[in-house]
């Protein structure tokens, strides 16, 4: 990739990191938080997206550049995995991890050297863009939630599920259009700038850690497909990753490689 490590990083930060703060904000402003704000919980339904998507990117930005046939399977791999999810959520509403895994796949087989070379090089268009398709989204996850629990009156009340499964249905290829926007803004100056400040990144690692140990303390009372689904938001945390390169770099370490400690624990 045309990035380096620092350019990543800070990327990271307002991706990962970003959707970590998110994810506390909503919690702290939703209707039974400190400070009620009507209809901000809609954001949360973007927090574990764009974590995904990030995963998918680090998992590139690690292999590089890696053979097509592999990014072949990974992109049949990603129809079937999106498509699968949207249809589960159409008629289970639970089966959205199938979803989550189908963006990790998309992080990993796009071309994010290309994307980077022709990004927004200030932030303004992508940064409204973002704003614009976040409201779609927080538009589309209202109305699809409410006519799934209102019953319309006759003679229309088939109409009321044939919206409702409209808006499902268009709703995540929605949600790829945030996540991408936001991707193109954490490549601009304004991203940049925002995900090199220190004041920032320790907000981004204190929001990851409440996230990590709050979904940590909730695995063990949950089962099947609430479990691989809050597993899934548990395996995209930016802790959870960093956790498992550490890993990584111990058993390089001890397998007689020049690797010193600090390079272990390193960011």
């Amino acid at each position: 990739m045309l990035m380096d490590k620092n350019t990543f990083k800070s990327t990271s930060y307002v991706l990962a990191g970003g959707a970590c703060v998110l994810a506390i904000l909503v919690h702290f402003f939703s209707p039974d938080g400190m400070v009620p704000v009507r209809g901000i919980r809609l954001l949360n339904g973007l927090v574990t997206p764009v974590m995904c998507l990030w995963l998918g990117m680090l998992i590139r930005w690690k292999v590089g550049k890696p053979k097509s046939w592999i990014l072949r399977i990974a992109g049949v791999l990603m129809c079937i995995s999106y498509y699968y999810g949207s249809y589960a959520i159409t008629n289970s509403g639970i089966n959205i991890f199938y979803q989550w895994w189908g963006l990790i796949l998309l992080g990993f087989i796009l071309p994010w050297d290309y994307l980077y070379e022709r990004r927004d090089p200030e932030g303004i268009k992508s940064g409204i863009a973002l704003l614009l398709s976040t409201l779609v989204f927080c538009s589309l996850n209202l109305v699809s939630g409410r006519l799934g629990i209102v019953e319309m009156p006759a003679p229309v009340d088939d109409l009321g599920a044939f919206l409702a499964s409209v808006t499902l249905g268009v709703l995540p290829f929605v949600t790829i259009l945030v996540i991408y926007f936001a991707a193109e803004f954490s490549f601009s100056k304004a991203g940049q700038w925002l995900g090199s400040r220190k004041w920032f990144r320790i907000i981004c690692w204190i929001s990851a850690a409440i996230l990590f140990i709050h979904i940590a303390i909730s695995l063990p009372a949950m089962r099947g497909n609430t479990l691989a689904w809050r597993l899934t938001q548990w395996a995209v945390l930016p802790i959870t990753a960093y956790l498992i390169i550490v890993i990584c770099r111990i058993i390089g370490k001890y397998s007689k490689k020049e690797m010193t400690w600090k390079d272990v624990y390193s960011i």
